[in-house]
């Protein structure tokens, strides 16, 4: 019979899937839809690995495998973490809890059956992890990533590694600084044997803490050393004939060389090199030629109080015509010049044209009756459930996060004035834009960050409490604190803001009115538009929050039909009609001849 894995996932579908694939392969499998049950279960049957994920209801991953982990008879039980959550210092958490792999959703089946097989093929389960060692593999994790993460906690030891082709090295560190490093095949020691081991993609690490000796024969602050790796690293394998920033290039970095620090420090070198390769170089001394201007050009460069003054010579004006006269005998006949005024053409032009436009502002409203369309209804309700489930999930994941603060599980054992310090130097969490994080000691509020946000209260254990404050919904969980010696010292409690704007709209077209109830006071999210006739509720598939639902106001709903008259349309072209037919005549009238008036 083939070995026997336990699969924890509150998914179905993955849960339905890893059991068929498994069972094809010739495993036993058992299936549990929570930490609580895998545990049990890890009880009745120890299995020979665990598959688990890491969000899940009641007890989540990272509390099953360390309670696994404490445990006389499966303390050593080889465990993969599959989970959706794939940041790297989630990896790292992982690893430190003693995990042995660590497998990001989506995922191949045939990737993780090979896992499993490389696991339980190993010679020796791996042993239960003291609480200042970390280990795992390059190719998960790397170095890079590492040096940055000792250095933020500030530890003191010997980091362990074993690169490709077995070739062991040791770096030395005291207070997150490397002193030391050893490479036994390859430079001695010093800063050249760890710009040697941060090109290994592949390997093992080991991190013991303990009380080192010696001097600082690196004399480099760790961002410095990192750089400096990266730099030669990117040295040694681009062409020296093709320097210029390539972001093909860097989408083929190894995983390792894609950390914040070490992708800073390759794209500023690679911009470095690429404009000190420049033709012409380009500096704040070099000269701008422009082309001579031409002569024939005229410049007139600002201010116009610089201007140089342009005479324009007088235009005589010709003297106005007397009147024609006609001379008949010894008498004079005078001829008068009449000419028709065009203005009051152009007056009533612009009167008809305004009549025309006015017709567009002449409406009538109908009022009919629109029926609510409950097919819709609950498709909105489900978009709304799955808003609110995401920001609960996010409020979960980010206090279980900051909750596991190294830092803060320190000094979770002093007082407030303890916290408040740590978070004003820096060395605790930071909290996230929108978030807001309180710390509790003993029911008291030690820490709230932002300090001018509204007080949390505490929530009870993976529940999930809505809050209404104006327009804007929160979430709170809650996750509590482990001191070093893994009492509870404190509860860490995060509220982060539910987007519901894009839902709640399409539902305000569908019903007269909605509100949230079953997690707290009722909350609304659509205002009704009168008193509620006739109300329904539609239960929210909400984990954390189980009687949380819709209620809706499904009574038919009235619609205003706007429109015009028939004879509106008539009209606009009537006046339009007689606006131009006026613009003519003005026309006419202001660019015609004179004619003689009849003589007297």
């Amino acid at each position: 019979m083939g070995a026997h894995v336990l699969v924890a996932d509150d998914d179905p579908h993955v849960a339905r899937m890893l059991r068929d694939a498994l069972i094809r392969r010739g495993y036993t499998i058992d299936v549990a839809g929570d930490g609580e049950e895998a545990f049990a279960r890890a009880l009745a049957r120890p299995p020979d690995v665990l598959v688990t994920d890491v969000m899940m209801p009641k007890v989540d991953g990272w509390t099953l495998v360390r309670t696994l982990r404490e445990h006389p008879k499966l303390g050593k039980l080889p465990v993969i973490f599959l989970t959706a959550i794939g940041a790297e210092d989630e990896r790292l958490r992982a690893f430190r809890l003693g995990a042995d792999d660590y497998l990001s959703k989506p995922f191949r089946l045939d990737e993780l059956v090979g896992r499993i097989e490389k696991v339980i093929k190993r010679p020796e389960a791996p042993n239960k992890l003291p609480s200042t060692g970390l280990a795992g593999d390059l190719a998960q994790v790397g170095l890079s990533t590492l040096l940055v993460l000792i250095e933020m906690e500030r530890k003191t030891g010997l980091l362990k590694l074993r690169g490709p082709n077995e070739r062991p090295g040791e770096i030395i560190l005291r207070e997150g600084k490397v002193i030391d490093a050893r490479l036994h095949h390859g430079p001695s020691s010093g800063a050249e044997c760890v710009y040697a081991m941060l090109t290994w993609t592949a390997g093992k690490f080991e991190f013991n803490a303990r009380a080192v000796d010696g001097t600082d024969k690196i004399q480099l602050p760790t961002t410095h050393l990192l750089m400096e790796g990266a730099r030669l690293m990117d040295e040694a394998a681009a062409p020296a004939a093709d320097d210029h920033l390539d972001m093909n290039a860097i989408a083929e970095w190894e995983p390792e060389q894609r950390t914040p620090v070490v992708a800073a420090a390759k794209l500023a070198e690679v911009v470095r090199r690429s404009a000190r390769s420049s033709n012409p170089p380009y500096s704040s001394s070099a000269a701008i030629t422009l082309p001579p201007v031409s002569s024939t050009a005229i410049a007139l460069p600002p201010p116009l109080e610089s201007m140089a003054a342009i005479s324009v010579p007088p235009v005589d004006e010709p003297e106005p015509l007397p009147p024609p006269r006609l001379k008949v005998g010894d008498d004079t006949l005078q001829v008068r010049v009449i000419k028709r005024a065009s203005w009051p053409w152009l007056l009533g032009a612009i009167v008809a044209a305004a009549a025309g436009a006015a017709t567009f502002a002449i409406a009538t409203t109908s009022v009919t009756a629109k029926p609510v369309d409950l097919t819709q209804v609950h498709r909105d309700a489900d978009a709304i459930a799955a808003a609110i489930q995401l920001a609960s999930d996010t409020a979960h994941a980010r206090a279980d996060s900051y909750a596991s603060t190294p830092v803060l599980r320190a000094g979770i054992e002093t007082d407030a004035a303890t916290i408040q310090d740590m978070e004003k130097s820096g060395e605790l969490f930071k909290a996230a834009k929108g978030e807001v994080v309180e710390v509790f000691i003993r029911g008291q509020s030690a820490l709230r960050t932002p300090p001018t946000a509204k007080a949390l209260a505490q929530v009870a254990d993976k529940q999930t409490r809505l809050d209404a404050d104006g327009p804007t919904i929160e979430l709170s969980a809650s996750s509590p604190i482990t001191t070093q010696q893994n009492a509870v010292g404190g509860t860490l409690v995060v509220a982060v803001a539910a987007d519901l704007a894009a839902p709640t709209a399409l539902l305000a077209q569908h019903v007269r009115g909605a509100q949230l109830v079953g997690g707290g006071d009722p909350v609304t999210l659509v205002p009704h538009a009168g008193s509620a006739a006739s109300t329904t509720d539609i239960p929210l598939a909400v984990r954390s929050i189980p009687n949380l639902a819709l209620r809706v106001d499904v009574a038919r709903a009235t619609a205003a039909v706007s429109g015009q008259p028939s004879w509106a349309p008539l009209a606009r072209y009537a006046c339009f009609g007689l606006a131009a037919l006026m613009f003519v005549l003005y026309l006419v009238f202001a660019f015609a001849a004179p004619r003689p008036a009849p003589p007297r």
